[in-house]
């Protein structure tokens, strides 16, 4: 194994041509580094594999030229992962068991899946590396965190709450009258929450899913290919903004309401 590893999850960044060249960049010096260090008696021979993977369109591919992945990310419709590592030919044959490895792996879907490592016996190619790559990822940081946040879960679970409450309290009042049964009031009321309450555990998961959708934690950017990205991001900020007002006058009017009570 390895004596050396840095490894680091890699948060909210946007993932642009501009990124994609600057990695490239970096790749390129650390793998020609680390080729001069394997073997310093011939330079020129590239002993270290750079390689690049894109998943897009339910498909992925392996790429070797950096102009090739820019091709088929300029025209994909919807990209999942994007995958750069540089990795020795002790660390192929042994499945990077042994052997250097520097990998950043960005996927849209699932964000424990996204991270910089950085595995040798080379402590300053460890750690140079790893700082280079993290330097250039933390310049392309989006603010799409608050959308995945604890803070934005509790104030959707709060909305559905005032929600269900208002929903349930318009049902008793225009049901209940029709019911010529005793306390039909509360019998519409608690029908009509059981009801909500069900449809609001999977309501919520949707809500969610769309809200990481669109403040994804990568999110890959393409000039024209994104267009609609600024509108549905909008349309959830307004939305999200309109149930914060809502829930927020609501517990003003209960906080009201309780200190009446009480100076009564």
């Amino acid at each position: 194994m390895p004596k050396y590893l840095r490894d680091q999850a890699i948060r909210n960044v946007k993932v642009d041509e501009a990124l994609i060249l600057q990695l490239d960049h970096v790749m390129k010096s650390r793998a020609a580094l680390l080729n001069y260090e394997i073997n310093p008696d011939n330079e020129e021979e590239k002993i270290p594999f750079l390689t690049y993977v894109l998943r897009f369109d339910g498909k992925g591919i392996r790429f070797f030229d950096v102009e090739e992945l820019l091709s088929s990310f300029r025209v994909a419709n919807d990209i999942e992962r994007f995958v750069v590592s540089i990795e020795s030919p002790s660390a192929l044959s042994s499945n990077r068991n042994i052997g250097e490895v520097l990998e950043l792996k960005l996927d849209q879907s699932i964000e424990s899946n996204c991270y910089v490592q950085v595995t040798s016996d080379n402590s300053d190619w460890v750690d140079s590396s790893f700082a280079s790559v993290l330097d250039i990822v933390s310049k392309n940081k989006t603010k799409h965190g608050w959308a995945r946040s604890t803070a934005s879960r509790l104030l959707v679970q709060l909305a559905g709450v005032v929600g269900a409450f208002l929903i349930c309290l318009w049902a008793s009042v225009e049901i209940s009258p029709s019911i010529n049964i005793e306390n039909s009031f509360i019998l519409v009321f608690l029908f009509a929450l059981i009801v909500f309450s069900n449809i609001w555990t999977h309501l919520s998961q949707f809500i969610n899913s769309k809200l990481d959708g669109a403040f994804p934690n990568i999110y890959f950017y393409r000039p024209g290919k994104e267009k609609y990205q600024w509108f549905f991001q909008g349309l959830v900020v307004s939305l999200i903004a309109a149930l914060g007002l809502l829930v927020l006058n609501w517990l003003f009017d209960a906080i009201e309401g309780f200190l009446k009570g009480l100076a009564n």
